[in-house]
């Protein structure tokens, strides 16, 4: 649990403020991604790679999206903002302050 966010593995839901927030199969591993590992920042590459395997369609630019999609959602549904971190020229990561 971070700032009142539950992640549940087995069900993969989310919950803000005891309320569940909708994600998509992608949107959940990413999420499940960064916060694994705080404060590690992840290439798009890196994480296109781990939510969509070798087989997956599209690229890494999909990655974006998908951060964008869950952005909203958490916001959406009140989380701060300020967790979720850009890494300009990098990638992305879960800063847990």
């Amino acid at each position: 649990m971070i700032d009142d966010l539950v992640v549940d593995i087995t069900s993969r839901e989310i919950m803000y403020s005891k309320k569940v927030i909708p994600f998509t199969k992608k949107e959940f591993d990413l999420l499940v991604l960064l916060l694994s590992s705080p404060k590690q920042v992840f290439t798009k590459e890196h994480i296109y790679e781990r939510i969509s395997g070798i087989d997956g369609q599209g690229d890494a630019s999909s990655v974006v999206e998908h951060i964008k999609n869950i952005r909203s959602k958490l916001s959406f549904a009140g989380f701060p903002e300020n967790y979720l971190q850009t890494v300009w020229g990098i990638g992305y990561q879960w800063n847990s302050q």
